[in-house]
């Protein structure tokens, strides 16, 4: 997942959560273990870094996963999402979760 920082204001974080899957036809809840991880980068303009995250546990709860501070920041990285689906106690379905990446 691509994601970009455009920030003339100052300091920013950028949280992100993952739903439990549900099933489509059976409403059965399934809990992933699911992780974040996104590289070091840097904010053009001002050089100030933006620290690497990795493995950052997900769960429906937003987790704080990359920050920067400075005026003028202007960043990309691609991020990586892990999911562990359990392999017992599945019913045949349709699942979807959401992913949720907010920027502020």
């Amino acid at each position: 997942m691509s994601l970009s920082v455009v920030n003339v204001l100052g300091n920013w974080t950028s949280t992100v959560s993952l739903s439990p899957f549900r099933g489509e036809n059976t409403g059965r809840t399934v809990t992933p273990v699911a992780s974040y991880s996104a590289p070091e980068t840097n904010c053009l303009l001002l050089f100030v870094k933006s620290p690497g995250v990795s493995n950052v546990p997900l769960s429906a709860t937003a987790v704080n996963a990359k920050t920067s501070g400075g005026v003028a920041c202007l960043t990309s990285w691609t991020a990586t999402v892990n999911i562990l689906v359990p392999n017992s106690d599945l019913l045949a379905d349709t699942y979807t979760a959401t992913l949720t990446h907010s920027i502020y």
